[in-house]
């Protein structure tokens, strides 16, 4: 996938979070993933596939990429399930 287009499907998963009530989760395109964070934390990243699908994968207790067997069609899913997904841990990393 260009750059630019993963910096705009980057931008728009960052944007779901912000009208879903997490302004503190943002996205940014980093070496050909979206990558998730949530107050300047790693949480995750979705990695481009085939067909425009986004595959999620999250970042374990010592650093290492882990795949989750999900991924998204579209920026809006993408958000969706990673809240889904993932909200004990953006719970956790909230309460810092």
């Amino acid at each position: 996938m260009h750059r630019d287009r993963l910096q705009q499907i980057a931008a728009q998963i960052e944007k779901a979070f912000h009208q879903q009530g997490h302004p503190r989760m943002t996205v940014h395109a980093q070496r050909g993933h979206a990558v998730v964070k949530v107050g300047g934390e790693v949480l995750a990243r979705f990695t481009p596939g085939a067909k425009d699908e986004l595959h999620l994968g999250y970042r374990n207790h010592n650093g290492k990429w882990e795949p989750m067997p999900f991924a998204a069609h579209g920026p809006d899913e993408a958000a969706r399930l990673t809240l889904e997904v993932l909200t004990p841990h953006i719970q956790a990393f909230s309460d810092f």
